[in-house]
């Protein structure tokens, strides 16, 4: 059973994974119940890994939440009629920083604007030319492929596709072979 923090969306929880098959429900409104029917681990000590299992959920916080938001977590674990296991607590705090220069001194430091983005986002550097590239990297690490256009000092992302989340902009120089990157906020 888990109780889910009062800051996060009940109705936007989806399984992504498990090690049996697994059912949830909800018992009040912010505290789901997962289910392994039949499940018949055996005890850890006749066999480790056998005796393990698992769930794995992704759910969305609530929109505008402001910056310092803690998010808590903390499940509990019961085999049959036996007392709750109590895992650890997670914490994960809202952090909306949107610092837009990567260091002051720094010659071509990077702007983007409007930071937070909706549709599309400016990155302004003091030198550009033609054969630059914009990557652009999810929380996670993973590479998003999104249109860009190079004018002059600045490059022009469409960013109306990507969804809400942090995400960093690295703008490589092939000729020199330096790079900038720059964190925004997709909204």
């Amino acid at each position: 059973m888990d109780t889910l923090d009062s800051d996060l969306d009940v109705q936007s929880i989806r399984v992504v994974g498990s090690s049996h098959p697994v059912s949830n429900t909800y018992l009040v409104s912010n505290v789901v119940s997962f289910t392994f029917n039949n499940i018949n681990l055996p005890d850890s000590t006749t066999d480790q890994l056998g005796s393990n299992g698992y769930v794995t959920y992704e759910i969305k916080q609530k929109a505008n939440l402001p910056h310092g938001t803690e998010l808590t977590n903390t499940a509990y674990i019961y085999f049959d009629f036996n007392p709750a296991i109590v895992t650890n607590t997670v914490l994960n705090t809202i952090d909306l920083s949107t610092s837009v220069l990567e260091k002051e001194e720094q010659e071509n430091a990077v702007t983007i604007y409007p930071n937070p983005v909706t549709k599309s986002m400016s990155i302004l550097l003091d030198k550009l030319d033609e054969n630059s590239k914009v990557l652009i990297y999810d929380a996670q690490g993973k590479q998003i492929k999104l249109p860009f256009a190079i004018s002059r000092n600045q490059i022009i992302v469409d960013t109306k596709d990507l969804q809400q989340g942090i995400y960093n902009a690295v703008i490589t120089f092939p000729k020199t072979g330096e790079s900038r990157s720059c964190k925004f906020i997709k909204m």
